[in-house]
This record gives structure tokens, sequence and C-alpha cells, in this order.
């Protein structure tokens, strides 16, 4: 991506743009058009296509161009359009030479097709004028300044909002625990069919996480920090009842099942791993059944935190 990123910059300089390396995008206005240079990969299958893009917003009339009116554009730039919003697409895949040549001609052909036909630069909903490009929610979206203005005033409303919503703790830790018994089940279960039941700690971490925000209404840093000793702590009892069950039923059937009852080997399960020489299975076991359960938890966490953050993230390029 560093090459991609590197073969964008270079392509906006030629257009006299600006380029953000924060996210690695060229920005600007371009022969009167506001214009984002736009580097990205798309999986296929197991297959990864790097791309270079040009962007565009334009209308006429309250009118998106038509895709015939790009036909100039050089041979194997591809094009799609979102209502106001032209991309131009060079596939870089395979090789990145001559690439920044034919996204200046690319830029030039998309400009004059569309100053030649009557096409003004316009914002997103096709409001024509002066516009800038934000970065919003993941998203990069051309608007003027008075929809600027606007959208940071609803945006920090509803942060506040969020902000002033209370947690409620205990109500968060009683859907914690009881998606946690859940995630238990889920283990034993996982067990008993001889499946993997770190699968079921994974689970469990999650579920952990997504109980505690369904009643606890927020997820804030100590509701983290929470739901992480939660799941490392469920996790080190679902490991216990887990390798007693094993134990118990591996003895069920034979002349020791009356001596290895459940609350036996329950206690005396890390003995009983000793006296067989397996103590290194046992603390690997419990070892991968805590990284699972914490795991789970804190990815479930991560991605709550980042969306979070993303739903107020509203930022000019260059900014």
């Amino acid at each position: 991506m560093a090459s991609i990123k590197k073969a964008a910059e270079n392509t906006a300089d030629k257009l006299g743009l600006s380029f953000d390396k924060k996210r690695g995008v060229g920005f600007g206005v371009y022969r009167g058009y506001t214009m984002l240079v736009l580097p990205r990969n798309e999986s296929e299958g197991k297959k990864l296509n790097s791309f270079i893009s040009i962007v565009i917003c334009a209308s006429k009339d309250g009118k998106a161009p038509d895709k015939e009116l790009f036909d100039a554009i050089p041979f194997g730039v591809s094009y799609s359009s979102d209502n106001f919003m032209q991309m131009f697409s060079a596939d870089v895949s395979y090789t990145l030479a001559g690439a920044e040549k034919i996204l200046v001609n690319t830029a030039n052909a998309a400009v004059t097709a569309l100053f030649s036909s009557g096409y003004a630069n316009c914002n997103i909903i096709g409001e024509e004028g002066p516009t800038d490009v934000y970065f919003f929610r993941d998203e990069y979206i051309f608007i003027n300044d008075s929809d600027a203005e606007k959208m940071m005033s609803e945006l920090g409303q509803k942060k506040s909002e969020y902000n002033e919503t209370a947690e409620n703790i205990p109500l968060g830790i009683i859907g914690a625990a009881v998606c946690s018994l859940i995630g238990v089940a889920i283990i034993l279960l996982l067990g008993r069919l001889g499946r993997v039941s770190l699968i079921g700690g994974l689970a469990m971490g999650g579920g952990i996480v997504w109980g505690y925000k369904k009643l606890g209404k927020k997820l804030s840093l100590a509701g983290a920090v929470i739901c992480t000793v939660i799941a490392a702590a469920i996790g080190y009892l679902a490991f216990r009842v887990d390798i007693a069950l094993d134990l118990f039923l591996g003895f069920k059937d034979t002349e020791y099942s009356d001596t290895f009852t459940f609350p036996l080997c329950f206690e005396n399960a890390k003995a009983i791993y000793e006296l067989g020489d397996s103590l290194f299975t046992y603390y690997m076991n419990m070892f991968l059944m805590l990284l699972c359960g914490a795991g789970g938890a804190v990815a479930v966490i991560w991605g709550e935190r980042s969306e979070i953050t993303g739903q107020f993230s509203f930022a000019k390029l260059g900014k």
C-alpha cells in the first residue's frame, strides 16, 4: 500500500493538489472541480486488487452526468458513479509503471468532458458551488461550508447526548454474567462434541461485552475493564469445569468411577494431571482458554470503541 500511496501523492502533486499524509489521499481543486485522489485495495476471493481513483462531484441543473460523457478517458481506466459522485479507477495491482501519467490524463479528460457539457462542481446532493472534501465515518464526502457547519453542530449535539447517557454498571454486570453463562454452556457443549472449545471462549468473551452494553446502555473505559475481568474469570471457571468434566467422563466406565466423582475431579484436576505427567497440558489449556475469553472480549471492545469514535469522526482534509 505504501507504493500506491506514493503514486497517489505524486499524482496529486502533478495536478497541483494537496496530500493528506495521515490518510494517504490527494485533495484540492483542479480546473474548478474539487478532486480526490484515492488509493484503495479491494479483495476478490484470495486475490487483492489495488486501484488509484480520481473522484469528482458534478451536476447540471440537478442532474448527474451520464456514462457516455466519459468515452474519452484513457483505455484501461474503469468508470463508476454514485449519483453525482464520479469515480475513475486505474488498476495498479500488477504495476505502477505509467500510473501517474494515466491518472493525470484521466483527470484532464474527465474535467474537459464535464466542463464542455456544462456540468459544474457540486456537493454530494447535487448543489452546485465550491466544496471541500471531508472524512466522515470512514468515507470521503464532498460538501460546502454550510453543510459542514450543520453536520458539525449535529454531531456535537449527538456526542453531548451520548456523553450524558448514564452508564448502569450494576445492570451491565448482570447482562455480562448472563451472557457469560451462555458462553460457558457453548464451551462445554463443544467440548463434549469433540470440537475445539476455545471457539466457545471467543464467543463467550464477545457475548459478555454485548450483554454488558445491552443492559448497561453504554460501554465506557470502566465497563471495558469490567468486561475483560469477567471474561478472564469466567474463562478460568469454564476451563476448570471443562477439564473436570473430561476427567470425570474419562473415568466413568472404569473401575475408578466411584472414586473419581465430578467434585473430586473439579477440586483435584491439577493434581491428577500432575500424576499423569501432563501438567504442561493443564497449564497450556488454561492459558488458551483465558486468552480466548479475554481476547474475545477485548476484540469486541476494540470494535465497539472504534465504532463509537467513528460515529463522531468528522474532519476536513488537511486539517
